[in-house]
C-alpha cells in the first residue's frame, strides 16, 4: 500500500503525527523541483503529451497543401482529389469514434498511465508509416483497407506483443484512423486528470489548457517538406510518451514527489470519494438535463472548431489563391492568439465571484459559439484582396470557440464530479461525429473552393453554433448533480 495512505490511516496519535511531519519534511524537500507543486508539473507533462498526439492527428491539415502542391521543396507530390482528402480527414474520426467509450472503460480500469502512454506510441509509429503510405497506388489502398479492416483487433495487438508476427503494409486512410483511436482517448483522460489531480478552484484552468493545445507543431512542413515533417512529429510523441510514462501517476497518493498539504489541497473536494471502483449511474447520466444540454452544445461546436482548423489552409490557398508560403505563416497566427485567450477566459472564469457560476457559464458560452459564428460568416463574403481580414477573422473566430472550454466543458466537470470522465468519453464521440460529418458537409457545399460556394458554408455553420449555444443556456447547470454524489 502506498506510504502516503499509510500514514493518513495510522496517524492516530501524536507520535504517528510527529512520524507524518518528518516524512513530509523530507518529501517537501524532494518537490522543491516544483514551484508551484506537483499537480502543476503533471499539467504540464499532460499538455506536452496531448500537444504531440494532437499534432500527429492535425499535421494532414497542412501537410496536404505541400502533398498536393506541384514544388519539389515541400517533397513529392502525391495525388490526392478532393474526396480522397475529404476521407482522410474523416477517417481518424471514425477511429475516434469507434474506440472512445472502450478507452473510456479501460481508462477507469487500468488508469491514464498505462493507456495513454501505450496510446501516444502507437500514435508515433503510425505518423512515422505516413510518408511510405502516400506513394500507395490508390487500388492497393482500397485492397490493404479491406484486408486489414478485418484483422483490426490483431493488428492493435501486434504493438503489445511480440508473439504476433504481422507485416504492417502502409496505408494513409487506415493509419489516420489509427491517429484517431489515440486522438479518442484525449477527452476522458482530460476528465481522469482532472478528477484526480485538479482542485475546485482550478477547474476552468486545467481541463481547457489540456483539452485545446496549440497547433503550431503541424505547420513545419513548411520548412523540412511533408515527409521529414511526419518523421518528426513521429519523434516527438516518442518523447513525450516516454515523460509521460514516467512521470505520471493516475493518483496524487501515489506520486512519490508530491507533499501532504498538496494531496490536502487536491482533495478537498473530494474527502468523500472511495478508492474502490463504483458502479457508474448511467441511466441517471443519460436522463439528466444538463448533461444533455452540454453534449448538444458539443454537437455545435465541431462545426466551428474543425472549420477553423481544419480548413483555413484550403480557404487560404484555393479560395483567396494565396500562395502556400504565406498560407503557412497566416494559420500560424490564429492557434498562438487561441492559446492566449484560452489561458486569459480560464482565469477570468475562476477569478470573477460578483457573476453567479451558471451565469458565467452562460456568458462564456454564449461569447464562445456565437463569437465564433459570427466572425466566421465574413469570410462568405471577402474576395482575394482581402487577405488581413480573413487572417483576423479566423483568429477571432477559433479564440472565440476556445472560450467555450470555460462553458460547456467545465459544466460538465462541475455537475458530474467523479463521473466527469464518462461524460468527457461521451464529448469525445460526439467530438469524432462532427469531424467525420465536416469534410464531407464541406466537400458537398465546397466542391470548387471558390468564396461563393464557402458563403453557404459559413452561414450553416453560423445557425448551427447559435441553435446549439440556445439548448445548453437553457439547460446548463453549475452544481455537482444528485447522481454524481458518492455513496458511502
Amino acid at each position: 500500500m502506498n506510504k502516503n495512505r499509510l500514514k493518513r490511516e495510522h496517524a492516530g496519535n501524536e507520535n504517528d503525527l510527529n512520524e507524518v511531519e518528518k516524512s513530509d519534511a523530507n518529501l517537501g524537500q524532494k518537490a522543491k523541483f516544483s514551484i508551484l507543486g506537483v499537480r502543476f508539473s503533471i499539467l504540464l507533462v499532460t499538455l506536452f503529451a496531448m500537444t504531440t498526439v494532437k499534432a500527429n492527428e492535425m499535421i494532414f491539415n497542412l501537410a496536404v497543401l505541400c502533398m498536393i502542391s506541384n514544388s519539389t521543396s515541400h517533397g513529392e507530390k502525391v495525388d490526392l482529389s478532393p474526396h480522397l482528402i475529404s476521407t482522410i480527414f474523416a477517417s481518424s474520426a471514425m477511429g475516434g469514434f469507434i474506440f472512445v467509450l472502450p478507452l473510456s472503460i479501460a481508462l477507469r480500469r487500468c488508469g491514464g498511465r498505462i493507456i495513454f502512454s501505450t496510446l501516444i506510441f502507437l500514435s508515433s509509429f503510425s505518423t512515422a508509416l505516413i510518408p511510405l503510405a502516400a506513394k500507395t497506388e490508390a487500388h492497393l489502398i482500397i485492397l490493404i483497407r479491406m484486408i486489414q479492416g478485418k484483422i483490426l483487433s490483431l493488428f492493435i495487438l501486434s504493438f503489445f506483443s511480440d508473439k504476433y508476427n504481422i507485416h504492417l503494409i502502409a496505408c494513409k486512410k487506415y493509419l489516420t484512423f489509427i491517429l484517431g483511436m489515440a486522438f479518442a482517448s484525449s477527452s476522458p483522460i482530460v476528465g481522469c486528470l482532472s478528477s484526480s489531480w485538479a482542485p475546485e478552484s482550478e477547474l476552468g484552468e486545467s481541463p481547457f489548457v489540456i483539452k485545446d493545445c496549440s497547433k503550431i507543431f503541424s505547420y513545419s512542413c513548411i520548412f523540412f517538406g511533408w515527409p521529414y515533417t511526419f518523421i518528426f512529429h513521429s519523434i516527438l510523441s516518442t518523447l513525450s510518451a516516454l515523460i509521460f510514462a514516467l512521470f505520471y501517476r493516475n493518483s496524487p497518493e501515489d506520486h512519490p514527489l508530491i507533499t501532504r498539504r498538496e494531496i490536502n489541497l487536491i482533495s478537498k473536494r473530494a474527502d468523500s470519494r472511495s478508492n474502490k471502483i463504483q458502479t457508474i449511474p448511467y441511466y441517471d447520466i443519460f436522463k439528466s438535463k444538463p448533461v444533455w444540454g452540454v453534449w448538444i452544445a458539443y454537437l455545435g461546436i465541431p462545426f466551428g472548431f474543425q472549420f477553423t482548423a481544419q480548413f483555413m489552409p484550403l480557404y487560404f490557398n484555393m479560395g483567396l489563391e494565396i500562395s502556400f508560403e504565406r498560407t503557412a505563416l497566416s494559420t500560424m497566427v490564429p492557434p498562438l492568439v487561441e492559446f492566449f485567450i484560452k489561458i486569459l477566459a480560464g482565469i477570468l472564469s475562476d477569478r470573477i465571484t460578483f457573476i453567479n457560476e451558471k451565469k458565467k457559464l452562460q456568458i462564456f458560452s454564449t461569447i464562445g459559439m456565437v463569437g465564433c459564428g459570427l466572425f466566421i460568416l465574413p469570410l462568405g463574403f471577402l474576395s482575394k484582396d482581402d487577405s488581413s481580414i480573413a487572417i483576423f477573422c479566423f483568429t477571432a473566430s477559433i479564440s472565440f470557440i476556445g472560450m467555450t472550454a470555460c462553458g460547456p466543458m467545465k459544466s460538465a466537470r462541475l455537475i458530474a464530479g467523479y463521473f466527469a470522465q464518462e461524460i468527457m468519453a461521451i464529448i469525445q464521440l460526439l467530438l469524432c461525429v462532427g469531424k467525420i460529418l465536416i469534410p464531407f458537409v464541406v466537400n458537398f457545399l465546397v466542391p470548387h473552393y471558390s468564396i461563393e460556394e464557402w458563403r453557404i458554408a459559413v452561414i450553416l455553420i453560423a445557425i448551427i453554433l447559435s441553435l446549439c449555444n440556445a439548448v445548453f443556456c437553457y439547460f446548463c447547470s453549475s452544481y455537482l448533480q444528485p447522481w454524481a454524489f458518492n455513496s458511502s
